[in-house]
């Protein structure tokens, strides 16, 4: 006993010196009496963690092949831990849940990773059946809890990787985010469980997320250091290793101009210099309004009236009389470059009449609220339209999630043409390729064989690519073999089959993903399925990919399914229903520039449901998913 306690407080403190443990819900865990802990397991190190953030000792079932070792057996069971059967033994199970009830039963707080091993890919596993069963069997609650950051700490896995992360002295004091949920008593399934242990990843995501510092921050600390990545047009390459400087000699000609304006419009093709502006914007705090040359004057005057944007940056070669109304102030970008080149600051073409009133009302006004990123422009119908703001936690949320889940090659290609009047292209053109130091290859593609010359010259490992550039891309990768190419993501939720499977049979995994402009892109992805051995050397496979859905969930990301009338009632694995999205990257304004009274979960519109692993599948695509799957 005296044993125990010294060896269960040693480890308290072993785990509490490592990591800073930021718990919130330990008053969900009870005082007295018995509990089945249930938690996330992304690491070799979780039982620390649950030693470490429980205030009453833990007890853990385990393998009695391990539990006998001469030199461990003393130490596990002075920390509680619990024999059954060997590996292997045809009444494992019946062991293992005949000791979790008998436990819990006699009073005591016993720990499970419903998961059964640790995750590979980044993301929640299945949960076992097992932890159901458990459910209706013990006199005690069930406790969720997630542990979060882990991913990449010390005995952890990196998405995909065989290896796991070794002891480095840049872990030491790691933050560790722990919520634990209330508890649920009586039975409940291993699908719901998984649910809620997703909504309380939802809440550690957002906590992670506050202490990452602002993107501005990020950015500055990014282009600070050596970079090999760039950004790759028709007419020039943009080194990163070069960006601080041309920002400099950016600031320069610009920072007076626009130094009583928080909200810019920007109409500019994509170019070189279009991205060192929408940079600089990002870096001045500045919130950026894309208008796309396609447009209406009365949609550019409308999404500028609406976002309440006076200034505009465009070309001298564009018909602007339209914008006298709205358009206090014009910037010209040739008179930008003539600026950069000369090294002076450019002046608007304004009305000053207008001018000098908003600098005057500027000076007696006070922002009140953080102001967005971006503002995005979308055409819901032709009646309705509407903008939606995206702040920075959104954007950091989405780039946090897929470097979680994907591992990005430093140095590496990715080639992409979405451009940056969405969300999409900001995150995966912009942001991201800074984030992860890669090179990104924005050329316009037409034909086949510019699309062959491309990836000849470019050798891009990553292709972001429309249906039709897939059917493009699998006609050229038919002609002439392309190594380098691993992967094609697409946001289509159903690309055209017969792409699909000619590029699947080369090695070229495709990737489907859903995203909204209001989740500020990917919510959902599909990667690729583990395929290796766990510790012991047991054969190890992991599911993250299933051609008949769009993927698992984001981390940070939580999805139900409801009933399309009655949001109250969730269903249950594999019904049918409305799907609902909740987390970081949701955006809080759903209509115009007016704040909404905030709501924890957005609707999505789409019909569909989630199977009992997690992935999620649209309904109004289901009869093409099916002529797919017997294509291939």
């Amino acid at each position: 006993m005296i044993l125990s306690i010294i060896l269960g407080a040693l480890v308290k403190g072993i785990g509490r010196l490592l990591f800073r443990l930021r718990i919130s819900g330990l008053e969900s865990i009870p005082q007295k009496g018995g509990g089945l802990l249930v938690a996330n397991h992304t690491s070799y190190i979780d039982f620390v963690l649950m030693v470490a953030m429980c205030p009453r000792p833990v007890h853990f079932i385990m393998n009695e092949d391990v539990f006998k070792k001469p030199l461990l057996k003393p130490l596990l069971k002075a920390l509680n831990c619990i024999p059954i059967g060997p590996r292997g033994h045809r009444n494992d199970l019946a062991a293992f849940n005949q000791a979790v009830v008998d436990q819990v039963n006699a009073g005591h707080l016993v720990a499970i990773f419903a998961e059964g091993t640790v995750t590979r890919t980044g993301q929640i596993l299945e949960f076992k059946k097992g932890v159901e069963h458990l459910s209706k069997l013990i006199d005690g609650p069930v406790i969720p809890i997630h542990f979060d950051n882990v991913a990449g700490s010390p005995f952890s896995y990196r998405a995909g990787r065989k290896d796991m992360v070794r002891m480095r002295l840049k872990a030491f004091r790691r933050r560790i985010f722990i919520q634990v949920g209330t508890p649920i008593h009586g039975g409940i399934s291993a699908f719901h469980l998984r649910q809620r242990i997703k909504e309380l990843e939802v809440i550690n995501f957002e906590r992670r997320l506050q202490l990452l510092g602002s993107v501005q921050k990020r950015l500055s600390k990014l282009l600070s250091q050596t970079l090999q990545g760039a950004w790759i047009w028709d007419d020039r390459t943009i080194e990163f290793s070069q960006l601080s400087s041309r920002l400099s000699m950016l600031n320069r000609v610009l920072s007076q101009s626009l130094k009583n304006e928080q909200r810019v419009a920007v109409l500019l093709p994509n170019s070189a210099m279009k991205f060192e502006i929408y940079l600089w914007l990002t870096l001045q705090r500045k919130t950026i309004v894309p208008v796309l040359e396609e447009w209406t004057n009365e949609e550019r005057l409308y999404a500028m009236n609406q976002s309440n944007t006076r200034l505009l940056i465009t070309t001298n070669d564009l018909d602007y009389t339209r914008y006298a109304p709205t358009a206090e102030g014009i910037i010209f970008v040739q008179d930008i470059e003539k600026g950069l080149r000369e090294d002076h600051a450019v002046e608007m073409v304004c009305d000053r009449l207008k001018w000098a009133r908003r600098k005057v009302i500027s000076i007696f006004t006070t922002k009140k609220k953080e102001e967005p990123l971006a503002i995005f422009f979308e055409n819901v119908s032709r009646e309705e339209k509407r903008l939606i703001p995206i702040y920075q936690e959104q954007f950091l949320s989405v780039i946090t999630s897929l470097r979680q889940v994907y591992h990005f090659e430093k140095g590496t290609t990715i080639c992409s043409n979405i451009g940056l009047n969405h969300s999409f292209g900001w995150v995966l053109e912009l942001l991201l390729p800074l984030c992860t130091d890669m090179r990104v290859d924005m050329r316009e593609r037409a034909t086949e064989e510019q699309l062959r010359q491309q990836l000849s010259e470019t050798k891009p490992s990553i292709f972001v690519a429309t249906p039709t550039q897939m059917r493009i891309l699998a006609s050229a990768t038919s002609r002439l073999n392309f190594p380098f190419l691993t992967h094609v993501f697409t946001a289509d939720v159903d690309p055209n089959h017969e792409a699909v499977c000619a590029l699947s049979a080369r090695g070229i995994m495709v990737m489907t993903c859903a995203g909204m402009n209001a989740t500020t892109s990917v919510f959902a992805v599909n990667l690729h399925n583990y395929e290796g051995r766990d510790i012991v050397g047991k054969v190890l496979t992991q599911e993250a990919f299933d051609a008949d859905s769009i993927g698992k969930a984001l981390p940070g990301v939580a999805v139900k399914v409801v009933l399309p009338n009655d949001h109250s009632v969730e269903m249950n694995a594999g019904e049918e229903g409305l799907l609902l999205l909740k987390g970081a990257s949701i955006s809080p304004v759903r209509c115009g520039m007016v704040m909404q009274e905030h709501q924890e979960w957005m609707s999505t519109g789409w019909s569909g449901y989630i199977d009992s692993k997690g992935f999620i599948h649209i309904l109004s695509r289901e009869a093409k998913r099916m002529e797919k799957r017997e294509a291939c």
